[in-house]
């Protein structure tokens, strides 16, 4: 009598997405960014997995805490400094700041940004009072305009901080609808000081700058499962390597992508026959590797084929039943359990 031995893996995985650091083929176009992110990329079989996405649309901001620019800016102007030489912000951070030997004239530009739904672009302002190595501005001319220009025209004013009166000596926010004319995607802004009495004089600084947009960004997903699903959270459950994306967009003019490929380790199974002691019979022995939390299956066959298949092979006629088709467990050398198949007809199974 023959004796099979197979093993099933019953998959279900879970996908698990987390604010991580996956991120594969991001796409994006206009002024948005979607990212779709797990903790990790690869499960064992039977494990489950949060996938998260972040979208970013709408809105640039920069608040200097990591003492560099970030992406928002095109240009700032040689000779800037981040921190607070000068004395520390309201709330302790640091700041984006045009002090002693910075170039002439002082600016900061942004790159160009999506506004063209409207929006406001806020931030906070200091020009520096008259004390020693820290000296502000005290000249008509010595002041900050805000501007903006969009694609192919020229600087436009939003505001002047004039140093007459010293109104803008302490750190202050400062709010401005954004102007009809500049509520185009590709517009920039820029803060700049045209003229300085020299490069030891007329210091100012802004911090925690935000150009927020009134376009509402929606997210959609794609992929076994989550096909139409909107959240920004969700577990999804493949069966093999799997790959998941979702798209980011305002509907009107910013779209883009990213996407996840999630990989499965499968269990694996070396097998070999052997004659058995019994006449007739063979041995087979398996061994399988089976990542954690594996759901798998034990089946026990009663297979001979035709011709020989003329009796049940589970017994003798008029004998007690014998364990000739038996299965041992065993886990890392280990005996954990014993299953054995003694009644059923030729091509039959008992599963475990």
């Amino acid at each position: 009598m023959n004796k099979k031995f197979t093993i099933l893996n019953k998959l279900r995985i879970s996908l698990l997405l987390l604010a991580s650091l996956l991120t594969i083929q991001s796409f994006s176009q206009g002024g948005c960014t979607i990212y779709l992110t797990s903790v990790r990329d690869t499960i064992a079989c039977g494990e489950t997995l949060d996938l998260q996405s972040v979208g970013l649309g709408g809105l640039q901001t920069d608040d200097f805490s990591g003492s560099t620019l970030s992406g928002l800016w095109q240009s700032v102007s040689a000779g800037y400094t981040i921190g607070g030489p000068c004395g520390t912000n309201p709330n302790g951070g640091v700041h984006l700041w045009f002090g002693t030997g910075c170039a002439i004239p002082r600016e900061a530009t942004t790159n160009p940004v999506d506004a063209s739904c409207g929006g406001t672009i806020s931030f906070d302002f200091r020009q520096e009072t008259q004390s020693g190595n820290c000296d502000g501005p005290d000249l008509q001319n010595e002041g900050v305009y805000l501007r903006y220009k969009i694609p192919g025209g020229t600087w436009t004013d939003i505001t002047y901080f004039s140093p007459i009166g010293f109104p803008y000596t302490g750190w202050q926010n400062h709010s401005f609808p954004i102007p009809g004319p500049a509520q185009i995607n590709g517009v920039q802004f820029k803060w700049i000081q045209t003229n300085a009495s020299g490069v030891t004089w007329d210091f100012w600084g802004i911090d925690n700058v935000s150009i927020t947009s009134c376009s509402s960004f929606g997210q959609t997903w794609y992929g076994p499962g989550v096909n139409g699903f909107t959240g920004d959270s969700t577990q999804v459950s493949p069966i093999d390597e799997t790959i998941y994306s979702v798209m980011y967009t305002n509907g009107v003019n910013d779209t883009c992508y990213d996407s996840l490929t999630v990989y499965v380790e499968q269990p694996s199974i070396i097998a070999s026959v052997f004659p058995s002691s019994c006449s007739g019979s063979d041995t087979l022995f398996a061994q399988a590797t089976i990542p954690a939390n594996c759901y798998y299956q034990l089946e026990c066959w009663n297979y001979l084929p035709p011709p020989g298949a003329q009796n049940l092979g589970w017994q003798v006629p008029n004998t007690t039943p014998q364990a000739y088709h038996n299965i041992d467990l065993m886990v890392n050398g280990n005996l954990q359990s014993n299953y054995t198949m003694i009644a059923g007809a030729n091509y039959t199974s008992e599963n475990y």
